[in-house]
């Protein structure tokens, strides 16, 4: 019999000790675990907010200095 195998079993022999207690249900594999999940999550969380936070950045834009003296020169000749 060879060693990869359980007596009285087919397929490769499973070490109890290495089996995981909180693994997914059979047919369900996951590419990375819920707490990478969770990382990334909070690390776009963490950007979204940190772009948001820039002083000076937010807000309406700044308008022209051509348009601004336009309209105040209007302003002036149009009381």
């Amino acid at each position: 019999m060879p060693p990869e195998t359980e007596p009285g079993g087919q397929g490769p022999a499973r070490n109890p000790a290495r089996r995981d207690t909180q693994s997914a249900p059979p047919g369900l594999r996951l590419l990375v675990t819920p707490d990478t999940m969770l990382r990334w999550h909070r690390d776009t969380v963490r950007r979204r907010w940190a772009g948001r936070s820039m002083r000076g950045k937010t807000g309406r834009p700044a308008t022209r200095k051509n348009i601004k003296t336009l309209v105040l020169r209007l302003a002036r000749a149009n009381p």
